[in-house]
């Protein structure tokens, strides 16, 4: 019986093969390669798209590269082709959906039993029947899962001649992180449990090269954006894939009453949806990496190691096989709870399972006059998806509203307590069907700062902070008390900065006659950053230096100039940080008075300069000899030239005219 290879999102990729690729000025990068073991060839075009951002694992955002991956049918007579023949056939989708007309086909409400929509944008004139088979085909599949997103696919109809089925692509988010994969793997449907016995963080065993025992420690993998997005129950911007289908190629769209000698188009886009949504290995395309379902694709023999897992503790433990045909027909999926042979690369792509097996739609030939209707996915693709973080069964999840408001913001944002702490309140958050809401505050940079963890108060005060006077970045998510934990986005970043240190006290340098010398003491971090300042108050006002904000490198010491000889001057000091925001004045000797310097005493003991050593000199002369002298007296009319004892021998003899 006549078959045809089904249209495929990932093309295949040998060890063997010669990979040729060339980058354009665009960005994008065309790839040809040849399968040494048979007569294919196989190309593809890589169109970069925007970065997209993402939390990881810890909560921190991430940005991740994305790329568009373009391919022939597999299947389609490449003879003569060219990558950039398949490149004309991405640019011109991409114009038809820039010129428009576009039609949506499912964009109503979520519609899932937990509210998965499946979304084709079609461009151009559909051939008849071809929207109603899309309409079909997004009903039966929100049916089978209930993941609350939406994953859009672009559907586009272009001639391209005879050979030719078409082109397809999916979109893809690139070196994530293998722990942050296996963490959102592990917080899923309620029924998962061979994700919990992945390998341990933060690697994943697997062997690229099925001749050595070499085991490579993989760090991260690439996952289709519409698979990412499952795992995570988000629903990311714009288009997950792309298929185009060949007007030349003739479809039937209505397979209820039997497809005739014809291609089934609804299980053609059944499984192109299904590779779109992860159904792929990095065999095909990207040796030497992985992708999503390469978590669980393991060597069928077991080798002289015991490469085929039996137990869940072997799942663990045993690497994964991501290599092209080698050993040959000796490749398989393996969740424990079931095993199936899966494609090796040549002749058939590795992102499906073995031909001729009858295993499920995500085999990779289709029949002409075959059809997977009315219930396309069989047992082990519904497996598969579930491994990879699809939510199968579909079950009604409950509440799967985060809190309000979403994103989440602060009702104050954070600014700080002191130098060691920084103070914050998030807006109440308002859950009605799972409540109490709680919140977490995400420290996101600065020097050695805390996240809250999930908290019932909206109130966080970050302590202990071990920098001074330096920028601290928060942001705050809500969540409910749902078994869903339902979260809302994170807040916008917001910056502040961390006080600096009081003031212990102030000191002085040089006094004369009208200048002095004021230095403000303890620790300061950072002075001389941005509007980091120190302000002298003094009393009475007087000269200049004082009374005003210093910034910049030596804020700490001013000179106060143009002041009245032999008066009593009294300071204290604050300090701000380099957002202007202020400590309390110096808060352990308080305020400090001194006399600026005086001329040489022409009567000793005549403190008050009225010629007299009277009653009137007495509190001045204390003064003088505690440090602290009284305005409108010399203290040097108090040195006698002796010690403190014979000083005030020689002051009362004075008084008493002795």
């Amino acid at each position: 019986m006549y078959r045809t290879i089904w249209l495929s999102v990932v093309a295949s990729l040998v060890s063997a093969a010669v990979v040729q690729a060339q980058s354009a000025d665009d960005g994008s990068v065309r790839r040809a390669t040849g399968d040494d073991s048979s007569d294919h060839t196989h190309l593809q075009y890589i169109e970069p798209q925007d970065p997209i951002t993402f939390d990881d694992e810890t909560g921190r955002p991430v940005e991740y590269t994305t790329e568009r991956r373009w391919r022939y049918i597999c299947g389609s007579s490449v003879d003569g082709k060219t990558v950039e023949d398949l490149a004309r056939i991405a640019e011109e989708s991409k114009r038809l959906f820039e010129q428009g007309p576009v039609l949506q086909v499912s964009q109503g409400a979520l519609r899932g039993p937990g509210g998965l929509n499946i979304v084709f944008n079609v461009s151009g004139s559909p051939p008849a029947g071809a929207v109603e088979a899309l309409e079909a085909v997004a009903v039966y599949i929100e049916s089978q899962f209930s993941d609350p997103i939406t994953v859009t696919i672009n559907i586009g109809f272009q001639a391209m001649g005879g050979g030719v089925l078409g082109a397809t692509s999916s979109d893809y988010v690139n070196n994530i992180s293998y722990s942050t994969i296996r963490s959102n793997l592990q917080t899923l449907d309620f029924d998962d449990t061979i994700q919990t016995f992945l390998p341990p963080a933060p690697t994943c065993p697997v062997r690229y090269d099925a001749n050595s025992d070499t085991v490579t420690n993989q760090a991260s993998m690439d996952i289709t954006e519409a698979n990412w997005a499952a795992m995570r129950n988000i629903t990311t911007a714009g288009t997950n894939g792309s298929t185009t289908f060949n007007t030349n190629f003739t479809f039937d769209y209505d397979p209820s009453n039997g497809v005739g000698g014809l291609t089934c188009f609804r299980s053609v886009a059944v499984h192109e949806v299904g590779h779109a949504m992860g159904f792929v290995s990095a065999t095909d395309f990207n040796p030497g990496d992985m992708e999503g379902l390469d978590l669980f694709r393991f060597q069928l023999t077991d080798g002289a190691f015991d490469y085929n897992p039996d137990t869940t503790a072997e799942f663990t433990s045993r690497p994964r096989l991501v290599h092209n045909n080698n050993p040959n027909d000796s490749h398989i999926f393996d969740n424990i709870q079931a095993e199936y042979r899966m494609e090796d690369g040549s002749p058939n792509q590795a992102s499906h399972f073995r031909d001729n097996f009858n295993i499920g739609i995500m085999d990779p030939t289709l029949g002409g006059g075959e059809t997977f209707f009315p219930n396309y996915f069989r047992t082990a693709d519904l497996r598969a998806f579930d491994a990879i973080g699809w939510d199968y069964p579909p079950q009604d999840p409950g509440d799967v509203d985060p809190p309000t408001p979403n994103p989440m913001s602060f009702s104050i944002n954070p600014n700080p307590v002191d130098h060691q702490s920084i103070a914050m309140q998030a807006t109440e958050a308002t859950d009605n069907e799972s409540p109490p809401a709680f919140y977490n505050f995400d420290y996101v940079s600065g020097a050695g700062g805390h996240d809250s963890g999930w908290q019932p108060s909206r109130d966080y005060t970050d302590v202990a902070l071990p920098q001074a006077n330096s920028a601290y970045t928060y942001r705050v998510a809500a969540r409910d008390s749902s078994p869903n934990i339902n979260q809302t986005s994170y807040s916008a970043n917001i910056g502040t900065g961390s006080g600096i240190q009081t003031p212990t006290g102030i000191s002085f340098g040089t006094i004369t006659d009208t200048t002095i010398q004021v230095t403000a003491t303890g620790t300061f971090t950072n002075i001389g950053f941005l509007q980091t300042g120190f302000f002298f108050e003094m009393t009475p006002p007087a000269g200049t230096g004082a009374n005003v904000w210093v910034t910049g490198a030596g804020a700490n010491t001013i000179t106060v100039t143009g002041l009245t000889p032999c008066t009593q001057y009294s300071f204290r000091v604050k300090a701000r940080n380099f957002e202007a925001f202020e400590t309390p004045f110096n808060s352990i000797s308080g305020t400090v008075t001194l006399t600026t310097g005086c001329a040489e005493c022409s009567l000793l003991g005549d403190l008050n300069l009225n010629g007299l050593v009277e009653g009137g000199d007495i509190a001045g002369f204390v003064g003088a000899k505690l440090g602290s002298p009284v305005g409108g007296t010399n203290p040097m009319c108090a040195e006698y030239g002796g010690t403190l004892e014979q000083d005030i021998d020689a002051f009362v003899a004075d008084l008493l005219g002795l």
